[in-house]
């Protein structure tokens, strides 16, 4: 399999970046909870330099901080991160985020979105996985998933703001 291109791998980013909003957006109230993905060159940074300026980066009235980073190893590790961000409670119903169907299906859209993370590097194998967990204010969890490749990184974030964040950013502006 031909390695892809950049702008390829930049439109599977778009598509998994989409499909990770989208399925985030049932969970809780809404915006509640919110996932993306990015892609974001290496440029000489390490993956505590590239993370610490991917927060930074943030509006200041996220003012979220790093508070872990450690090294995944596993594969496994970022099925398990998505698995932990979609459909962690679907129509904001707690109840049905036990049922069986819906982990079946939590498990079935972490399985395809894995897959796409997998199909951005050429011999299927990231160089490494990393978890990294933020602390805000503003808040309940946020969580980064990242995954290095040769040239560039994936940065997969999950993030359960707490009820009413909007209006806590506009009061805090």
């Amino acid at each position: 399999m031909d390695p892809l291109t950049k702008e390829e791998r930049l439109q599977l980013v778009a598509r998994l970046d989409g499909y990770l909003d989208a399925a985030a957006s049932v969970n809780g109230e809404f915006r509640d909870f919110v996932a993306s993905a990015q892609l974001i060159p290496k440029n000489g940074y390490n993956v505590t330099q590239m993370l610490q300026h991917f927060v930074a980066s943030w509006e200041p009235a996220h003012a979220c901080k790093i508070v872990s980073l450690s090294d995944a190893h596993k594969w496994t590790a970022i099925e398990s991160f998505l698995e932990q961000a979609l459909l962690t409670c679907p129509f904001n119903e707690p109840s049905m985020a036990r049922s069986l169907h819906v982990q079946e299906r939590r498990f079935e859209l972490a399985f395809q979105a894995s897959d796409m993370v997998m199909f951005l590097s050429p011999n299927h194998k990231p160089t490494a996985c990393y978890r990294a967990e933020l602390v805000s204010k503003l808040v309940h969890t946020a969580q980064i998933c990242v995954v290095e490749y040769e040239s560039d990184y994936l940065v997969l974030t999950n993030i359960h703001w707490r009820t009413g964040h909007l209006g806590d950013q506009e009061a805090a502006t």
